[in-house]
C-alpha cells in the first residue's frame, strides 16, 4: 500500500492512543474511502510498519482485527493481506441502508449510555485528548475538516470508556455515517455560527464529564444530538 494512501489518514490525536488503534483507524478510513480498492493486496506487515512508523506488533493486531470483521484476508509471509472484494461483514452491508437521520438516531440512543463509564474511568489524559480535538474543530479551515474532527471528538468519548466493544460499536455507526450521504447535508454546519454552536455544546459535555456530573453530561449530549436531528428534520429551507 502506498504510504500516502494510509499515512496521511493517521489521526493526529494527542494523548495515550495505542499504536494498534492508530494503525487500525488508518486502515479503516483508507478502505472506507476507497483509497485501497477491494481485491487490492496490502503491503507486508514489515513494510506497513515502516511506512506508518508503527511497531510491527501493532500492525499485526490491526490487521487481525480487520480480518475478524471480514474486511481483510490475511496473507502469509511476504504475500501481504488483501482487501475483500465481496465477502463483507454483515454490519457493513447493513450500514448501507441507513439514512443520516437513522445514524443520528442511533447515536442519540447509544452515546449517552457511554457517560456512566466515562465518568467512572476517564483520566486527565482522556479529557486532554477530548479538549485538543475540540481545539482542532475550532481551528478547522473547512467544513469537511470540522466534521472529521467532530467524529474524532466523539471517538475520544467512546475510548474513554476503556471498553473495546463499545469503541467497535461506535465505529460501526460512523461507518454507516459515511455511507448515509452525510456529505450532502451541508446545511448542518455550513455557517460559522452553526459550527460555533456545535463546538460550544461539545465543550459543555466535556465540562460536565470533568466534574463527574453524569446527569449533566447525559443531558448535554442528548441535547446536542437532538438539535442535529431537528436540523435534519427541518431541512435546509428552515435554516436559511
Amino acid at each position: 500500500m502506498a504510504r500516502r494512501a494510509i499515512a496521511a489518514r493517521l489521526p493526529d490525536v494527542a494523548g495515550p492512543v495505542e499504536e494498534a488503534d492508530r494503525v487500525y483507524d488508518a486502515l479503516r478510513i483508507a478502505i472506507r474511502d476507497g483509497e485501497v480498492a477491494p481485491g487490492r493486496r496490502l503491503a507486508s506487515e514489515r513494510k506497513l510498519a515502516e511506512d506508518l512508523a508503527a511497531p510491527r506488533t501493532a500492525v499485526r493486531r490491526a490487521l487481525q482485527r480487520r480480518s475478524a470483521e471480514g474486511l481483510v484476508e490475511r496473507g502469509i509471509g511476504r504475500a501481504g493481506s488483501r482487501v475483500r472484494q465481496t465477502d463483507e461483514a454483515p454490519a457493513v452491508v447493513a450500514a448501507r441502508a441507513a439514512s443520516p437521520q437513522d445514524v443520528l438516531e442511533a447515536r442519540w440512543a447509544f452515546e449517552p449510555g457511554l457517560v456512566p463509564l466515562i465518568v467512572a474511568r476517564a483520566t486527565e489524559d482522556d479529557f486532554l485528548a477530548m479538549e485538543r480535538m475540540l481545539d482542532r474543530m475550532a481551528a478547522a479551515a473547512t467544513q469537511q475538516e470540522f466534521r472529521e474532527c467532530g467524529y474524532g471528538f466523539h471517538l475520544e468519548l467512546a475510548r474513554a470508556t476503556r471498553n473495546p466493544l463499545l469503541v467497535d460499536m461506535f465505529e460501526h455507526i460512523v461507518e454507516a455515517r459515511a455511507r448515509a450521504g452525510w456529505g450532502r447535508l451541508v446545511s448542518l454546519n455550513a455557517t460559522p455560527e452553526q459550527r460555533k454552536a456545535q463546538l460550544g455544546r461539545n465543550r459543555k459535555v466535556v465540562e460536565a464529564l470533568r466534574h463527574r456530573d453524569g446527569a449533566a453530561a447525559t443531558a448535554a449530549l442528548r441535547d446536542h444530538l437532538a438539535r442535529m436531528l431537528d436540523e435534519i428534520a427541518r431541512g435546509p429551507q428552515a435554516q436559511q
